[in-house]
């Protein structure tokens, strides 16, 4: 009788042991978090950052140990590489109570002579052990840039909802040298948003406000694109890229509904 006891007080004891060690390791899994970003860029910019977020140290974040990094469509049919990049340390950031390391990749993109998107954005970093992590970074769109004399930008600024880490309004201050019809205004290669009535005419100078449609993505910067028509003909002014806010909380959980994490 007595062995059987200890016969079943062994299998416990071992039984609570793997538990605790399988809740451990759990508890202690590499994780790379990654906001969902709208990227939306022209072809003016030459690189692009992307911040990743680490619990751990990893082999990602070590330029050293990387071959190659290039940017991918879910299919895998739409692929831009990059021609070279850097790795930035930032301060470390929380989310869901555990510390991560925030990594900001600067990636130099080439140069392009159209529209570029991809409505799902991967990173793919290939490691020199051949070690592949494909991350989900959002979306991505690069705008074709033209210098045009039409409209002079004199001021800009956009805003966000309370505790909200996307745009839901833009106001351009302008100089127009002639009378131009708004039609659309391109906020990505891929979305448009129609502008309130009472502003789709510029003439001299003036102010335009436009409504952001609400984005399941962090995005704080964009390039527009305005498509007017003048005389008759449909034309277009792409503007650069603008940062309208930073980020200032150390947590990521109010992009929760945001993240994609790779265990």
């Amino acid at each position: 009788m007595k062995k059987i006891v200890l016969a079943v007080f062994i299998v416990l004891c071992g039984v609570i042991v793997y538990v605790n060690i399988r809740s451990y390791d759990e508890e202690t899994s590499k994780k790379i978090l990654v906001v969902q970003t709208l990227f939306s860029k022209t072809t003016k910019d030459d690189a692009l950052e992307v911040r990743v977020h680490l619990n751990q140290s990893h082999a990602i974040v070590d330029a050293d140990a990387i071959k190659s990094i290039h940017l991918i469509n879910e299919t895998e049919t739409n692929k831009l590489s990059i021609q070279s990049f850097d790795i930035e340390k930032k301060s470390p950031k929380t989310y869901l109570n555990e510390t991560y390391q925030e990594y900001a990749f600067i990636l130099r993109i080439p140069e392009l002579t159209m529209d570029y998107k991809m409505s799902e954005c991967y990173m793919v970093v290939i490691l020199k052990n051949d070690q592949k992590y494909s991350l989900k970074i959002g979306s991505l769109s690069i705008m074709f840039y033209e210098d045009t004399q039409k409209v002079n930008i004199i001021n800009q600024y956009g805003n966000n909802p309370v505790s909200e880490t996307f745009l839901s309004s833009i106001t351009l201050e302008y100089q127009a040298s002639e009378a131009l019809n708004v039609i659309d205004v391109y906020y990505a290669a891929d979305r448009f948003t129609k502008i309130e009535t009472s502003y789709d005419s510029l003439t001299n100078t003036g102010t335009i406000h436009i409504n952001v449609p609400i984005e399941s993505f962090d995005y704080n910067e964009t390039a527009l694109r305005l498509i007017f028509d003048n005389n008759g003909t449909t034309e277009s002014i792409t503007l650069h890229t603008f940062k309208y806010f930073e980020r200032m909380t150390m947590s990521l959980d109010e992009s929760r509904h945001m993240i994609y994490v790779l265990d």
